[in-house]
């Protein structure tokens, strides 16, 4: 009896074939049911992480809800000051219109000077600040135009430019 070799070959490859397959079926069903205990492990992750998102989510809905009624609180209070500071203006408003009927013609002439000459200071202190303020502005620019004379002066020192710029 002779073997006839290549029956044989063929044979041993269709059973490397079918063994390669049994292996690699059975490292697939290996692999999902390994993937189900570590589908449940991320589940238990995932609601976690939800439960603590939920948690931030509510602290920072109550922070919000405090800092709302604060808000509303405090937009409150500055709403009845302004009410309180209007309604003590109209007094004002009536008392001064009652006094300047009550007053002879020389005293509410006096009344007006008072107050013109009070506006008149007003107006020289905010005048004065001006003043103050263009002084400073003054001698900043000052300073910057000596230094800029004295670049001037240092990239051309051969020539005098002091008399050209006291314009």
């Amino acid at each position: 009896m002779e073997i006839d070799w290549g029956l044989v070959m063929d044979v041993a490859q269709i059973i490397a074939l079918v063994v390669g397959f049994v292996t690699i079926f059975g490292i697939v069903i290996k692999d999902i049911y390994a993937s189900k205990g570590n589908t449940a492990l991320l589940q238990k992750d995932h609601n976690t992480i939800i439960d603590k998102a939920n948690g931030i989510a509510t602290d920072v809905k109550s922070t919000t809800d405090k800092i709302q009624n604060v808000l509303t609180q405090k937009t409150d209070k500055i709403q009845d000051t302004v009410t309180a500071i209007d309604k003590h203006l109209a007094i004002e408003a009536v008392r001064r219109e009652n006094m300047e009927k009550n007053l002879t013609k020389e005293q509410l002439e006096a009344s007006r000077q008072i107050q013109a000459i009070n506006y008149i200071n007003g107006q020289m202190m905010q005048l004065q600040a001006k003043v103050m303020q263009l002084t400073n502005e003054n001698q900043e620019l000052k300073a910057k135009n000596q230094l800029i004379r004295e670049q001037i002066h240092n990239l051309e020192p051969e020539h005098d430019y002091s008399m050209d710029m006291d314009m």
